[in-house]
């Protein structure tokens, strides 16, 4: 949970201080690894459909956003190509 008078540091992605957690939370879970693009489309698209993420949020944004983080993939892969949807969704909800 947030801190008293704390500010979202990327107020064009996130909708809320909240919501900016959720990232951090899902970063430390799925971490840096042979799955990134398909963990962190997985996260594009969920913290999306959620409202999390700005909806005119683009994914070629979002790629040059987790360079911050050392997450380096190429591309967001579609919602169908990502398998392992229950493990993902179970840690999303836990995040």
């Amino acid at each position: 949970s947030k801190l008293p008078n704390e500010e979202n540091p990327y107020p064009r992605i996130f909708t809320s201080i909240n919501a900016y957690y959720k990232f951090k939370n899902l970063l430390d879970e799925f971490g840096n690894g042979a799955e990134n693009v398909a963990n962190y489309s997985f996260v594009f698209h969920k913290m999306k459909r959620d409202r999390l993420i700005f909806d005119d949020y683009q994914q070629t944004q979002f790629i040059y956003f987790l360079l911050d983080f050392d997450i380096n993939i190429r591309r967001i892969k579609p919602k169908s190509q990502l398998g392992k949807t229950e493990l993902r969704e179970s840690i999303y909800n836990k995040a």
